[in-house]
């Protein structure tokens, strides 16, 4: 009895800790998209094209996928007038055509491309989160003692269709963010805030795909515009590791920037990067000297870490003294 106790316990935990993650992604998106500008309804409508397309994925709409699409209206401002809360029921009560699922993406994909980079492909990132988390829904599951749920075949199906189309979204605006473009030009330093999480990256050896993401994602939350001049600097040193010398060089220059803040604001600037660097370092894992992957973090990125704190926080103890 222990064992169902502790099962029902543990899978009741973590549903409940998707469904947070579910809601706070909600709430990024719709704050990502008003850097563009309000949202329209439309363009809120479109953002639920990846839920639903996984919601019908085994030919109906469940109780628990149709409460949490509403949640995820709800945050998108859709239900505060009727006539939208209309269409999203009626999106939720019949199953769309191929045709029209393919009209809301294309449409869904032009409506991204007149965001700033850095947060579209923050946005796809947490659409396709909120898309893994929807698949998990379809289906009705005991453990132990609680009635939970978990993603079927035709789920994971669903999900693999959606991941390679939201796949195809963030590829194409990357290719986009290559051309050159009259865009406003950037001074050649503001990019240097992103520069020590490529370093973290770039410690074992190789860059991942969830790694690129993540310093994408980076981008908003560290204040870098994502401009052409960055985006075109930061591709650039995710496929070609910059030098140690180049980044000795670089961190000057931040520590530099770091000692002419105030004292709450460097702290606050340097705690802010510090944790972005560890994220990246999570996001690979293991240690590469070890088979069984080792450590959540490995050697080299924990060393990386190390010495970027070492570098920032050598502007701060001179500022002290």
């Amino acid at each position: 009895m222990t064992e169902f106790l502790n099962q029902s316990i543990k899978e009741y935990e973590q549903h409940t800790d998707n469904r947070e993650k579910f809601i706070n992604a909600s709430r990024r998106i719709v704050n990502l998209v008003r850097t563009a500008g309000e949202p329209s309804d439309d363009v809120a409508l479109l953002l639920l094209t990846p839920m639903i397309e996984i919601a019908w994925a085994d030919g109906r709409v469940g109780r628990a996928e149709q409460n949490a699409i509403l949640e995820a209206a709800d945050a998108f401002g859709l239900l505060k007038h009727q006539s939208n809360g209309l269409v999203v029921m009626d999106r939720l009560s019949t199953r769309p055509s191929s045709a029209e699922l393919s009209t809301w993406w294309s449409d869904l994909g032009n409506s991204l491309d007149f965001m700033p980079i850095g947060q579209t492909l923050a946005v796809i990132s947490l659409l396709l989160e909120q898309s893994r988390y929807i698949a998990g829904l379809g289906q009705k599951e005991v453990y132990g003692l609680w009635r939970g749920y978990k993603a079927g075949e035709d789920e994971r199906v669903g999900l693999g269709v959606v991941e390679q189309r939201l796949g195809r979204l963030n590829d194409g605006r990357l290719r986009k963010a290559e051309l050159p473009s009259p865009a406003a030009a950037s001074h050649p330093d503001d990019c240097l805030t992103v520069l020590p999480l490529i370093k973290v990256a770039w410690a074992d050896g190789r860059i991942t795909k969830r790694e690129r993401q993540l310093i994408f994602d980076s981008l908003f939350d560290l204040g870098v515009e994502p401009t052409n001049d960055n985006l075109q600097m930061l591709l650039k040193w995710l496929e070609l590791k910059p030098e140690d010398d180049f980044f000795e060089a670089s961190m000057s220059k931040l520590r530099s920037g770091l000692e002419k803040l105030d004292r709450d604001a460097r702290s606050d600037k340097k705690y802010s990067l510090l944790s972005q660097c560890t994220l990246v370092a999570e996001a690979s894992g293991g240690d590469t000297d070890d088979a069984s992957g080792g450590a959540k973090i490995c050697r080299e990125e924990v060393e990386t870490v190390k010495h970027i704190a070492r570098l920032l926080s050598g502007a701060i103890e001179r500022n002290r003294g």
